[in-house]
């Protein structure tokens, strides 16, 4: 129990109104404010409470977002995704290990390519590379975007140089329309540039790779490239592993392949 209350004391002395309270009090103990004069008390008090919520607001530069509507399409409070996207000037980062954009979103990514905004695009590899994601990010790389995937991503960031979005969410109708999110939206410069510092991280760690459109070596479907992975996992059998198959992984041209040995002469 005593620690619930000191939980809950330290809570409080967190929020505006403690502080504007203690303003108050400080200029009625100074002879400041008429201590009977209940008129100015309540609305010096007030006026005080907002100025220490907007400084608050101003200096912390974040808020929280509690669902995914407002992570994706913005709310009252500020940008969504689709705003960072579209109002993005100088650069537009991308990370999201599941990605299914839709038309509209692939449009204004490609948008903000053409309009010199330094695009760079994060997924993970393998795990949410799917047939209509693979094509979506073939799109985007063949419009000069810059993607790249890892085989342990797991964050969810989208960031430009005004506003960044850190969530639960990732960038896929699915997640859009149906899944409990949160996330967190910053303004405050300074954690912008550590975010930015953060994805740049990611983007020179070892493991990260260019992402490259691969072929199932077994029915030519496009699928991730992967030289360890080269069959669509829904064709896959186990006797694949020791069956003569028929495609190059890397250029898709048709050739004697195997599972231990899935590019053609011309691609290793």
């Amino acid at each position: 129990m005593l620690k619930e209350y000191i939980y809950r004391f330290k809570y409080h002395l967190t929020r505006s109104y403690v502080y504007a309270i203690v303003v108050i009090s400080f200029f009625i103990y100074n002879g400041k404010i008429d201590v009977t004069n209940y008129f100015d008390i309540v609305f010096y008090f007030l006026l005080t409470w907002a100025v220490i919520e907007l400084l608050i607001s101003s200096l912390l530069g974040s808020d929280l977002i509690g669902d995914s509507t407002g992570l994706y399409s913005g709310d009252d409070e500020g940008e969504g995704i689709v705003q960072i996207v579209k109002n993005a000037e100088l650069f537009l980062y991308i990370v999201s290990p599941f990605i299914k954009l839709g038309d509209n979103l692939l449009r204004t990514i490609s948008d903000a390519q053409k309009n010199d905004v330094k695009t760079v695009i994060l997924v993970s590899r393998g795990k949410g590379l799917d047939k209509n994601a693979i094509n979506e990010l073939s799109k985007l790389q063949d419009r000069g975007c810059e993607v790249k995937t890892h085989p342990n991503l797991h964050s969810k960031i989208f960031l430009n140089e005004k506003v960044g979005i850190i969530s639960s969410m990732n960038l896929h109708q699915g997640s859009i329309t149906n899944s409990l999110e949160i996330g967190i939206r910053i303004t405050n410069i300074a954690q912008r540039k550590e975010i930015k510092d953060i994805i740049n991280g990611y983007l020179h760690d070892e493991d990260t790779k260019d992402f490259k459109t691969g072929y199932c070596i077994k029915t030519k479907t496009a699928i991730d490239y992967n030289v360890k992975k080269p069959i669509d996992k829904s064709q896959f059998s186990k006797n694949d592993v020791n069956n003569n198959l028929k495609y190059c992984h890397s250029c898709g041209k048709e050739t004697e392949t195997t599972v231990a040995e899935p590019l053609c002469k011309n691609c290793k």
